[in-house]
């Protein structure tokens, strides 16, 4: 694996960051968001926080979430659930349980995923550990621009900062010293994303470790 990772924070690391957190950056922080009517808000009965996302295999979530775990031993922290790991397209953010319709059928107009091979190791913050492609394909780009013109058509807001391809793997680490981060990084071997899904994830609003329900 790579050394770790200078890229920027996405807009859904607040989302990733679980316990310490337990807020979803892009619904709080006021970041740019697309055009439509669905813009964050305070969660109330019948609305979820909304994001797109590809699924890994099940053989990768699994070797994922024991990368996870193996890193949550050694860095503290919560390590994300194989069930639970994503890819982030595009944030959502809240929005009422009517917008999911518009969301499953946004999926239609996206090709099918290739594979990534899962092979950066970064951190956001001092407590956010996650794993990326260390050269994100053409195809994974070409699929957020899809993604992001259909929901524009659609009228759904969501962020529009910069696509910053990862998977979050552990939430609420110690304070992280870059120089041990690479050095973890150095002795794991790539992870083959296998055949991936694209789903609409969902979380309930209320604080606390997050739970995803998927939809596709």
């Amino acid at each position: 694996m790579g050394a770790p990772s200078p890229r920027p924070e996405p807009p859904d690391a607040g989302a990733e960051s679980g316990a310490d957190v337990g807020a979803d950056v892009g619904a709080e922080s006021g970041g740019q968001r697309g055009p439509g009517n669905h813009a964050a808000a305070a969660p109330a009965s019948g609305h979820a926080r909304y994001f797109i996302a590809l699924r890994p295999s099940a053989r990768a979530r699994r070797a994922l979430g024991a990368l996870a775990a193996s890193l949550s031993r050694r860095f503290g922290g919560r390590p994300i659930g194989e069930h639970d790991l994503h890819l982030t397209l595009a944030f959502i953010g809240t929005a009422p349980a009517s917008v999911e319709p518009a969301l499953r059928g946004s999926l239609a107009t996206l090709d099918a995923p290739g594979s990534l091979t899962m092979a950066q190791l970064g951190h956001f913050g001092p407590r956010l550990l996650w794993i990326g492609p260390e050269s994100p394909p053409p195809w994974l780009d070409g699929m957020v621009h899809t993604l992001r013109g259909e929901l524009d058509r659609l009228g759904v807001a969501y962020d529009t900062r910069r696509f910053s391809p990862h998977l979050t793997l552990v939430r609420g680490a110690r304070p992280i010293v870059a120089a041990a981060l690479e050095e973890a990084g150095t002795t794991l071997a790539p992870i083959a994303s296998g055949r991936m899904r694209v789903c609409v994830g969902a979380s309930a609003g209320a604080p606390g470790p997050k739970r995803y329900r998927w939809l596709d």
